[in-house]
């Protein structure tokens, strides 16, 4: 899935979503993803690059619940969330974890303010990138008024009903309740711990 690509959620609303790298995978917990989430968890990974994913709306929204993040590597990481209102940054959420073959701890953001336009979500310990889910077999929410989620092709976070993307590369169907096909991911070695992935095919 491509940086840059754009998905409308089940509320109507759109956005656009990029990363550090050449854009993203989705993954399963337990299946392709050997992390934190809850077991058969979707979850969006950015690539083995390293910096923020930044998700921007065009309506604002207001609320985020159960976003949940890990990074890639092994050990202690601290994640931020930055939110914005057009250039004003309207808040700041930090949560720490524990990278590990230990499902359902994943730390989440659970985060409010009135116009939120966009999304800008890091964290340390950040050599071969992170992923985002939900928790506690939730879907992660970003609301208005009403709840919406983000995903479908993105991240169909567990249990979520959420939308198609429109880019060209995602426009094949993935099956993302508990992903149907496998993505091979090569693995490497660095110092500060080791990714978690698993091969397939």
């Amino acid at each position: 899935m491509a940086n840059g690509s754009t998905g409308v959620t089940t509320g109507g609303d759109t956005f656009t979503i990029n990363g550090p790298g050449s854009g993203f995978q989705v993954l399963q917990q337990d299946v392709t993803w050997l992390g934190n989430f809850p077991n058969n968890t979707p979850v969006l990974f950015d690539g083995y690059g390293s910096g923020p994913v930044t998700i921007d709306f065009n309506t604002p929204i207001s609320n985020i619940s159960k976003l949940a993040i890990e990074s890639n590597y092994y050990g202690s990481f601290v994640a931020t969330l930055l939110a914005y209102d057009g250039l004003t940054l309207v808040g700041t959420e930090t949560v720490n974890g524990v990278s590990a073959y230990s499902p359902n701890t994943a730390p989440a953001f659970d985060f409010s303010s009135p116009e939120i336009t966009s999304l800008v979500i890091s964290t340390t310990n950040d050599g071969v990138g992170f992923g985002l889910g939900g928790v506690g077999g939730s879907a992660a929410t970003l609301a208005r008024s009403r709840a919406f989620d983000l995903g479908d092709d993105v991240a169909r976070f567990r249990g979520a009903q959420l939308c198609r993307l429109s880019s060209d590369e995602t426009e094949r169907q993935l099956g993302l309740c508990g992903v149907s096909r496998a993505i091979r991911i090569e693995s490497c070695t660095e110092p500060e711990g080791r990714p978690r992935h698993l091969f397939e095919n």
